[in-house]
């Protein structure tokens, strides 16, 4: 019941971030959503600034971490297309983390993402020793041209977009 309920109220975070603003959100508002007290929420997060980290970071998950250490398929359409998707399908939430405090969200959750990426094994030692700053080099600019697109409405196709990030992420 407890895994439900912190589940519902996830969800209605979610739901309710794709509607309107961080700033608009409250508990009572997510609690409505989900059917649930504020006791039930308050038993599951400490703030609704939790409820984001979380999506964020289960968006971050799917988005990067399901394949990362296969180059091949970091560098293909079909990686580059799941990114522009899921920052299409969450434009909302990307923008809200933006204005939100994201540099310092990021700074705390950076060791959280090593570590889970850090369990893995990769198959290049120089990739495998410098891991970090892969990460760094790869996913920084990815999200910067992806917050540009969503920023500017989406004016270039997904296409476009592609290609802007072979070219300037992936330099081909």
């Amino acid at each position: 019941m407890k895994k439900e309920a912190k589940k519902r109220l996830y969800e209605s975070t979610l739901e309710l971030l794709k509607e309107s603003d961080y700033e608009d959100l409250t508990i009572g508002k997510i609690c409505h959503n989900a059917d649930l007290s504020r006791q039930s929420f308050y038993l599951h997060y400490r703030s609704k600034d939790e409820v984001l980290k979380e999506i964020y970071f289960n968006l971050f998950k799917y988005t990067y971490l399901d394949r990362i250490d296969d180059k091949d398929y970091i560098e293909s359409d079909d990686f580059i297309m799941k990114v522009i998707d899921v920052y299409e399908a969450h434009a909302t939430i990307f923008i809200t983390l933006e204005k939100w405090y994201y540099q310092d969200f990021l700074s705390q959750e950076k060791q959280r993402f090593l570590d889970e990426v850090s369990l893995r094994e990769f198959d290049n030692p120089f990739t495998k020793k410098y891991f970090k700053y892969f990460m760094i080099s790869f996913l920084t600019p990815l999200h910067y041209i992806m917050m540009g697109w969503l920023n500017s409405n989406k004016k270039e196709s997904k296409q476009e977009l592609q290609t802007i990030i072979k070219t300037f992420v992936y330099h081909k």
